[in-house]
Order: C-alpha cells, then sequence, then structure tokens
C-alpha cells in the first residue's frame, strides 16, 4: 500500500488531483487510516489512473469515466465518437476553405482579397438559402397546427414527421443517431407545443426552449415526460429521450439545440 505523497509520485499526479478524484468517486483510497485518515492506495491502482489519464486525454469527462470504469457501458464511447466526428466536419470545412484560397492566390495579395470576397459571397449565398428554408419550415409548423385544430390527427403527425425529416434527417447522414434522436424529441415538443398553446406562440424560439404554458422544459424533460399519457405521441417521441442515460441525454438535447437555434433566431429578428 502506498500513502498518497508516494501514489502521486509513481503515478505523476497532483495529491490535490488524488483528493478530488476521491471527492468524485472517481478513485477512492483503497484504505483510510482508522486513527491518523491517511489515503492509502494499492498498486494495482496504478493502472486505473493510467485509464483515467487516457480517457481524458481522448476528451472524456470525469463524471463520464467515472461510469465507464464502474459499469462499462459502449454507447458512452459510441456518443464521444459522434461528438468528435462533428467537430472534425466543421474542421475539415475549414481545412478546405484554407487550402482553396491558398491554391488561387498563388502568393497574389490582389487574389487573396478576391478568394475572401468570394467566400463572403458564398456564405451570403448560404444565409439566403437559410432564409428560404426557414420560411418553408415556418409554413408547414402552422399547417401543423392548423391540422391538430381540425382534428386531422394523422395528417399532422405526417406533416410533423416531415418537418423533423427537413430539419434533422434528409441534409446529414453524417450522425445519424444524434439526428434521430433529436428529430424525435422535436417531433414530441412541436405536438406539446401545438396542443396547448395559441398559434401566435407556436415558433421555433418556444420550441428551441421547449415552452409551453409560460414554462421552459426542455431542462425538466424527465418530470414533464413522466406524467404524459403513456399511449400519447408525445410520450412515444419523448420517452425514449428522457430515459437515456443522463449524458446521452444532454448530447441529444445540445445537439437538438444545436440545429434548430437558427430558426429560433429567425424567430427573434422576423
Amino acid at each position: 500500500m502506498y500513502q498518497i505523497s508516494t501514489f502521486a509520485k509513481l503515478s505523476s499526479t497532483s495529491i490535490p488531483t488524488l483528493r478530488y478524484y476521491d471527492n468524485l468517486d472517481l478513485l477512492k483510497p483503497q484504505l483510510i487510516g482508522k486513527f491518523n485518515n491517511y489515503r492509502y492506495y494499492a498498486k494495482e491502482q496504478l493502472i486505473t489512473i493510467e485509464q483515467i489519464k487516457v480517457l481524458k486525454q481522448m476528451g472524456l469527462k470525469l463524471l463520464t469515466i467515472k461510469k465507464i470504469l464502474n459499469n462499462y457501458d459502449e454507447q458512452y464511447l459510441i456518443n464521444h465518437c459522434n461528438i468528435l466526428k462533428t467537430e472534425i466536419k466543421v474542421q475539415q470545412k475549414t481545412i478546405d476553405q484554407l487550402e482553396l484560397i491558398i491554391k488561387h492566390a498563388k502568393n497574389d495579395g490582389n487574389k487573396f482579397q478576391k478568394e475572401l470576397i468570394n467566400l463572403i459571397n458564398s456564405e451570403e449565398r448560404s444565409v439566403d438559402n437559410m432564409k428560404e428554408k426557414y420560411q418553408a419550415t415556418k409554413v408547414k409548423l402552422i399547417t401543423c397546427y392548423e391540422l391538430y385544430q381540425s382534428n386531422d390527427l394523422p395528417g399532422c403527425f405526417e406533416l410533423l414527421e416531415e418537418l423533423k425529416n427537413d430539419i434533422f434527417v434528409a441534409n446529414d447522414q453524417f450522425e445519424p443517431f444524434w439526428n434521430q434522436s433529436a428529430g424525435d424529441l422535436f417531433t414530441g415538443i412541436v405536438f406539446e407545443i401545438i396542443k396547448k398553446e395559441k398559434l401566435a406562440d407556436v415558433s421555433f424560439l418556444n420550441i428551441y426552449k421547449f415552452k409551453v404554458q409560460g414554462q421552459d422544459v426542455i431542462d425538466n424533460l424527465v418530470p414533464y415526460v413522466d406524467q404524459l399519457d403513456k399511449d400519447s405521441y408525445s410520450y412515444l417521441c419523448l420517452s425514449g429521450i428522457s430515459a437515456a442515460p443522463m449524458d446521452t441525454k444532454m448530447g441529444i438535447v445540445a445537439f437538438f439545440k444545436q440545429k434548430l437555434k437558427i430558426y429560433a433566431m429567425y424567430d427573434v429578428n422576423k
């Protein structure tokens, strides 16, 4: 057995870090001295501390590492892989843009300025396309509300699934799990809003917040879903997400907000 000072040196880990890991229940001492309250660590725990370091280097959060080490679930690693793939995709787009500028400019300042202008124009065209998409999806959203009010539930559900496909699924197959899960969150939220709100309150901004009858529900999803009718459309959409592990649930909500943010911003700025 090693005292904490010796274990810290052997593991190249600071004593405050070991104490923090102890408080998190991530790496607890093998023994606490009965009379002196000293922390004592076992030799085999040197392997555990190395495992923690490797997982940290991969970008995993300490609470997630604790869950993996205590009760391995590959979904945590799959989720993290998906997040890293998304970040790589964004970085690759930037790299492609830079390489294109380098290729076309060829040490020519004037061409460099021209390429920047072309890039700006391209971004502006993307904004214009997004405005058109926002307007089209907003029409579908209002139509969902009207179909519900006219008791055409099959038509309402069909259009909700079409909206989900438009926003989350159709144009990005890079993250199928996150897109599908965030899309289910979206359809469940939209149906709850169109059931309980006036037409003026049926907006992407309120969907983004999951704002129902004045309350922002997105951070209190579990108790809200628990009180829904178990046979309802909303429950079918939301129950799998609310029952997911905390890290997965947070990831889905974050992905949902990322995709829906620009629609909410158009609602704010219209």
